[in-house]
Formats: C-alpha cells, sequence, structure tokens
C-alpha cells in the first residue's frame, strides 16, 4: 500500500500539480472573465429638409464613442432605422446628403427626427456649432433642451410661421406636406429670399449665441408663371400647410402657349398650353389633354417652395399615345422660383408611359 502512494507521488512531482489537483488553492477561486452579449434597441425617425432627405447617411455617436449597429441610410421618405446599445444612450446625431448636413440628439425613447429645427434648438442649447458639437460636444442638459426648444417654437409664432406647439419636432413622426415639413419648407425658403445672411451656416452662427431675431419672417410666396401671377385664390387651402395648395380650378393659369420644349429623351418637339380649362401637352402622335377642374378625383394640388410645383391628376382625360387610349394619367409642371418652366412630365399607370419634355 505505502508503495503505491509513492509511485503516485512520483508521478506528481514529474507532472504539472494542476493535473493532479495541487499547487497553489487560490487558482480555483478565480472568477474567469464572461463574455456579455450586448442588447441592442432600435432606434427610428426622419430626416427632412425643403424634401425628404433620401438615401443620407445618418450617424450617431453614443456613450463611450458607440454608434449605430451596421450602416444607416434613409429611404425615398427620409425614413430611416438603426440599432445602438441599449445602455448607450443619450446619442447624438448626424443627417449628411451631398451639402446638407443637420444634427438632433436623442437622451430617452426609441425615435427622433434630424432636420432644420432639431438643428438649431442644438445650437441654442449646446451654445456650439451643432457640427462641432457633434464631435466633441457633451450630453445636453434636459432643463435646457426643453427651455431652448420653447424659446425657437416662441419665436417662430412671432415670425408668423404656424408650427404646432404640441408638436415635438424631435420625437413626433414628421411626414411630407404635413405641419413641421410644411414650416420647414417656408423656413428655409424665406431664408433664401432675405438679403442679410449669406446662408443657413451664418444663421446658425447668430443662433448658437442666442440671437433668434435673425430667424426670417415667414415670406408668403406668390408664385408667377411666365410673367402672369398665379391666382392661388382660384384652390382650396388650409393654413396648416401653408406651402400646400389643392382642388384648383381653371382659374388658377392665365391660357398660355409654350412652343420651345423638346422631348428629354429623343429630342423630338413638344407644345404646352392652356385654353379655358384644358392643358394639353403634345408631341408628334403623343397629346396629353386634360381639363383643370376644383372637382378633380383626386384633386390637382399645387405645392410650393423653392419653385412650385403643379400636379394633376384625376381621370377626367385621356391619353392619346398612337391609337391607344391611356386612363389614370398625370401631368407635373415643375416651375422655378422666377417663374420659367423646368420640365413638364406626363405619366401613365397602365400601361406604363411617361415622357418628360424640358424648355430648349
Amino acid at each position: 500500500m505505502k508503495k503505491t502512494t509513492y509511485l503516485f507521488g512520483l508521478l506528481c512531482g514529474s507532472l504539472s500539480l494542476a493535473a493532479c489537483g495541487g499547487g497553489d488553492s487560490s487558482d480555483s477561486n478565480q472568477v474567469k472573465d464572461i463574455p456579455t452579449t450586448s442588447k441592442y434597441i432600435q432606434i427610428t425617425g426622419t430626416a427632412f429638409a425643403e424634401n425628404p432627405l433620401k438615401n443620407a447617411n445618418i450617424q450617431a455617436i453614443c456613450q463611450d464613442n458607440t454608434g449605430f449597429k451596421e450602416s444607416v441610410k434613409s429611404n425615398e421618405y427620409g425614413e430611416w432605422q438603426g440599432q445602438i446599445e441599449s445602455d448607450k444612450l443619450p446619442c447624438r446625431l448626424s443627417v449628411n446628403i451631398e451639402k446638407e448636413n443637420y444634427y438632433s440628439y436623442i437622451d430617452q425613447g426609441t425615435r427622433v427626427n434630424i432636420n432644420p429645427f432639431t438643428d438649431m434648438i442644438v445650437a441654442m442649447t449646446s451654445g456650439q456649432v451643432p457640427s462641432i458639437w457633434y464631435k466633441t460636444g457633451k450630453d445636453l442638459n434636459k432643463d435646457q433642451l426643453l427651455t431652448a426648444t420653447q424659446n425657437f417654437q416662441k419665436t417662430m409664432q412671432e415670425k408668423h410661421y404656424n408650427l404646432d406647439n404640441k408638436i415635438n419636432v424631435f420625437t413626433d413622426a414628421t411626414k411630407l406636406n404635413d405641419n413641421v415639413h410644411s414650416n420647414i419648407q417656408s423656413f428655409l425658403a424665406s431664408l433664401d429670399k432675405q438679403v442679410i445672411l449669406k446662408n443657413y451656416d451664418a444663421l446658425l452662427l447668430l443662433v448658437k449665441d442666442g440671437n433668434l431675431k435673425q430667424i426670417p419672417e415667414r415670406i408668403t410666396l406668390v408664385p408667377i408663371f411666365y410673367d402672369q401671377t398665379v391666382n392661388l385664390s382660384a384652390c382650396s387651402h388650409n393654413s396648416n400647410f401653408p406651402t400646400f395648395y389643392t382642388n384648383c380650378s381653371s382659374n388658377l393659369l392665365q391660357d398660355f402657349e409654350i412652343t420651345n420644349l423638346v422631348d428629354t429623351q429623343n429630342g423630338e418637339k413638344c407644345i404646352l398650353k392652356k385654353q379655358a380649362d384644358v392643358i394639353t401637352l403634345m408631341k408628334n402622335n403623343v397629346q396629353v389633354r386634360t381639363s383643370l377642374s376644383n372637382k378633380d378625383i383626386p384633386p390637382n394640388h399645387l405645392s410650393l417652395g423653392d419653385g412650385y410645383k403643379l400636379s394633376i391628376q384625376n381621370t377626367n382625360f385621356s391619353l392619346e399615345w398612337g391609337q391607344q387610349v391611356l386612363k389614370e394619367f398625370s401631368l407635373d409642371l415643375d416651375v422655378s422660383d422666377q417663374g420659367q418652366l423646368i420640365s413638364v412630365s406626363g405619366k401613365s399607370n397602365e400601361p406604363k408611359q411617361e415622357f418628360t419634355c424640358v424648355p430648349q
């Protein structure tokens, strides 16, 4: 029995102590690092300026310099969504597309918008240009953010914008032509027409220091079309959507004829004219004829902004495409701020046909 014990002891002496159950007893009490699995939450929002910012890059800087789990882009409606670690709020956010950059902030919840209004409120709260705050800034104080938001909305009312005070521009869903979007359009159009400030960035330098007096007064747009005033009183208008008019009658435009147009695809000559309540777009064997009526279903509409668009969409007309008569055809006129036609497009749903004419 003693010999067996002795042999076991020799074997342990020649092998590692750990393999034989020996060694420092403290090793067995050490707590090993166990990898933790991060939990993510989904953040959604919209990115808007004059129009929805589509295919734009959305980025976030959260606690510990974390950000979105994967790259985030907006869709054609400016909508986006991305995942962040659930314990990394608050986050600074940015949207970037070409030369447009706007910023925002989220400290709780799962929804946040990014637009010029959130951008200016961030500047007011942080006292910094938003692009600098985004990279190096600190978390925003909740009370200061609320005060800045209230002061901004009060100033917008004083400047004759009709921004709804009940709407939270950071968290409430923003959609095309709703109250927030229409006021953003009015703001940018008014900023473009004032002569004191060079651009939006120049305004931000003043806003960050609390100088809200330089926010431009809302300018009522009076569109023209080839030196004739567009008669907005011929349309229905909801004051909540100051740049959007519907159910326009034939009195919207005086009679006209524009002949210096060509098809963008093949260079064929186009003619656009209005006589009485009928608007006609012609090229060779293709002709679009539609009545401009306040009884159209769906209603025609006029959208004002940097320039404007007249969209005539109804079933009370036909398109003669060779021998085909197409229904449900839309006719869109894009007009510059100076009242010149940028393009006129016609499109049919079934069968699908489309052509666009532009000035030579």
